[in-house]
């Protein structure tokens, strides 16, 4: 799929760039309703991507989509921690 539009770029570049994510989620709704009103492709349907991960990692969140996921955000408690470094 090829989809050519100005504004549609610029406001890719822009979200990639914000950080604030409330006004990166406003980009990315206008992006949305931008992608409605030309609809270069018709989606019918996403297939969820199925994940996994150890009950002894903490504080793991998943992001839509695909699920994505924060490994900077992860951790195991040195409790469960069953591997170590050693130099």
């Amino acid at each position: 799929m090829n989809f050519r539009n100005p504004e549609s770029d610029r406001l890719l570049e822009q979200a990639r760039l914000e950080f604030d994510d409330e006004k990166r989620k406003q980009i990315y709704w206008r992006w949305q309703e931008l992608i409605h009103e030309e609809q270069p492709y018709t989606f019918l349907f996403y297939t969820e991507e199925p994940a996994a991960y150890s009950r002894r990692f903490q504080n793991v969140k998943w992001l839509p989509p695909r699920p994505a996921y924060d490994l900077n955000t992860w951790f195991v408690p040195k409790a469960m921690q069953k591997y170590t470094i050693t130099q």
